[in-house]
Order: C-alpha cells, then sequence, then structure tokens
C-alpha cells in the first residue's frame, strides 16, 4: 500500500509542472486503471482447475431473484447517494454566493473541508467498512437459520469495535487535530472544522455495519428508504441551514 501511494505521489509531483489539470487527469486515469485491473486480477488468480460450462452460466431463477432482492436497493441507495452528493457544491455555492461571500472564499474553504478534513475525520470508516463486510456472512448464516442471538452478538460487537476505533480517534481530533494535518497534508487549515466534526462523525462509525446487517437479513429496502430519506433531508437542510 505505501509502495502504492509513493507510486502515485512520485507522478503526481511529475505531472505538476506541466499544469494541474494534467496532474488530475493523470490521476483520475489511474483510478480507472485501477478499476479495470481489479477484475482482470480476480480472473487471473482463479483457480485453474475449475471448468465453467454453458449450463453454468444458465442464471438460476431462485439466485437471481435473492440477488437482484439485494443489489437493486443497493444500486439505487449508491446512486441517491451520488446525485445528492452531485447537487451538495451546486446548491452550496449558490446560496453562499447570494448571501454575500465571495467565489474564493467559498472554493477555499470547501476544499479545505473535502480535501482535508472529512478524509481524516472518515477515516475510522476503513476499518467499519471491512468489519461490515465481514460480518456480512456470519449474520446472513445466523438469520437463515433463525439464531437471532447470535446475529444481535455479531451485530453488538461490530458496533462497539466500530465506536471503540471511532472514540479513539475523535478524542485524539479534539485535543491534536493540527498533529494530522500536519503529518498528512504539512497544514494547519482546517482545525477548526475536524474539532466540530469528528464529534459528529462518530455515527457515521457504526453506518457500515448497520447497513450490513439490514443487507444480510434481507432488509435491503430499508437502506434504500433510508438513504433516499437522508439525501432529502440533507439537500433541504442545506437551504434551511445556510440561508
Amino acid at each position: 500500500v505505501g509502495g502504492f501511494f509513493g507510486f502515485h505521489l512520485h507522478r503526481i509531483s511529475f505531472f505538476i509542472p506541466l499544469g494541474l489539470s494534467y496532474a488530475v487527469c493523470f490521476l483520475i486515469l489511474s483510478n480507472d486503471i485501477s478499476e479495470i485491473a481489479s477484475p482482470l486480477i480476480l480472473i487471473f488468480f482463479l483457480p485453474r482447475n475449475i471448468k465453467i460450462t454453458k449450463n453454468d452460466l444458465k442464471p438460476n431463477k431462485k439466485y437471481l431473484k435473492d440477488s437482484l432482492k439485494i443489489s437493486i436497493p443497493n444500486t439505487g441507495s449508491r446512486l441517491i447517494g451520488s446525485i445528492g452528493y452531485f447537487l451538495e457544491p451546486i446548491i452550496l455555492t449558490t446560496i453562499l454566493l447570494k448571501v454575500g461571500y465571495s467565489i474564493s472564499y467559498i472554493t477555499k474553504e470547501y476544499g479545505i473541508i473535502t480535501g482535508y478534513v472529512l478524509p481524516i475525520v472518515l477515516l475510522p470508516s476503513f476499518f467499519t467498512l471491512a468489519m461490515s463486510q465481514a460480518i456480512l456472512p456470519i449474520i446472513s448464516y445466523a438469520s437463515s437459520n433463525n439464531q437471532i442471538k447470535k446475529v444481535k452478538k455479531t451485530l453488538t460487537f461490530s458496533i462497539t469495535m466500530s465506536l471503540l476505533l471511532g472514540g479513539i480517534l475523535t478524542i485524539f481530533l479534539i485535543l491534536k487535530p493540527e498533529y494530522l494535518l500536519n503529518i498528512l497534508y504539512h497544514t494547519n487549515e482546517g482545525v477548526n472544522y475536524i474539532r466540530i466534526m469528528a464529534p459528529i462523525c462518530l455515527l457515521q462509525y457504526i453506518q457500515s455495519p448497520l447497513t450490513s446487517c439490514l443487507d444480510a437479513i434481507g432488509k435491503s429496502k430499508d437502506n434504500f428508504k433510508i438513504a433516499l430519506t437522508s439525501t432529502i433531508i440533507r439537500t433541504l437542510s442545506l437551504f434551511s441551514f445556510v440561508i
């Protein structure tokens, strides 16, 4: 991982003298290449003794129905979330301009929040996401066998660990936010934002385990409803809180 990021940082620094547009385009292109390489590597490392026949490619109606029951709500949730994040800077910029803020101030502050603050305060999400993926088959198996106690125990454990990891970082960010900013970005910009957002984002850390639990017990539609409701509330909040 360190070598991967080191390679990207080295190449980005190589493109920066050519212009910021070149550096950004290289970063986007490298992400596209990595996404294309992922399925190719998966296919390459498949066991060699597996033979796929035409009968294997025929869809099983039961499996297809179960897959669509999960994939359609999850895809809808991602789509709604993407639309919300797409509209957020447009709405925010328009409103702030109308109330008297300059475009340079908006660009700088929004860049600090999205570029410095959010990656730091959401750092534990990397661990909670990995944990949520790990508990998914466990909860699914327990739920299918009506082992409710095991479902509750697994979910409680994952939430506890998420809050523990997130709580430790939250305390650290409240006390010493400039430490990580200096190490990662060599700046102190965003210290006040981190102190405000860190306690709030503590709830964000348990989202992945809860979402995975709903998927595992066949409640993907509830995830879709939650994503739709939260996106609407966030969008309306931009108007009510800013004006």
